[in-house]
């Protein structure tokens, strides 16, 4: 998919913390069949802002990760 299209989607978040991105974010994004990391912010009560990280990796020591304020 071009980078112009807009794709959106809704999934549900079970009891657990499970989620599955749906397969039509998956292929805009180039990431079928492919291992990435997603980054979670919060912005205030009610939103939450998730990005796909394809070309990243955790840092080895636990905790580096973490954006402070």
């Amino acid at each position: 998919m071009s980078d112009d299209v807009v794709v959106r989607e809704t999934s549900e978040l079970s009891e657990d913390g499970r989620n599955t991105m749906p397969e039509s974010i998956r292929k805009a994004r180039d990431v079928m069949g492919k291992k990435a990391y997603l980054q979670w912010e919060t912005y205030g009560k009610d939103k939450i802002l998730i990005t796909i990280l394809t070309k990243w990796s955790p840092q080895k020591t636990p905790g580096r990760d973490v954006m402070k304020k």
